[in-house]
């Protein structure tokens, strides 16, 4: 009896420190300027063109390629993480990719 209520005990605690911990530390997310700043200050003119080779290699492979100006940085943030993890690209390349798309993005003044 003692053994099930420690063990509940520490289930329980493990849980609410889990879910406190995911409030406490919320994944950190750019605005669309934050995201456009971030692609011209971090990655070179070159980095981005690597990117834009990266992404028609590797997405034309399961779909017809987007257009990257057609849609806004706020799109192509709700659309890249799922992408990504299908295409099991490396994270380097993946930031290669997203740097060529949010600096081309519709409204991005480049």
């Amino acid at each position: 009896m003692k053994k099930n209520i420690v063990l509940l005990f520490t289930c329980s605690s493990i849980l609410l420190f889990t879910n406190c911990f995911k409030k406490a530390n919320p994944t950190a997310q750019k605005t669309p300027t934050e995201e456009a700043e971030y692609s011209k200050t971090h990655y070179t003119e070159a980095q981005r063109a690597l990117g834009k080779t990266i992404f028609e290699n590797s997405c034309a492979e399961c779909h017809d390629l987007p257009v990257p100006g057609e849609r806004n940085i706020s799109e192509w943030d709700d659309i890249l993480p799922k992408m990504f993890k299908k295409s099991k690209l490396s994270y380097d390349d993946a930031g290669l990719v997203k740097a060529y798309l949010v600096y081309n993005a519709k409204g991005n003044n480049q």
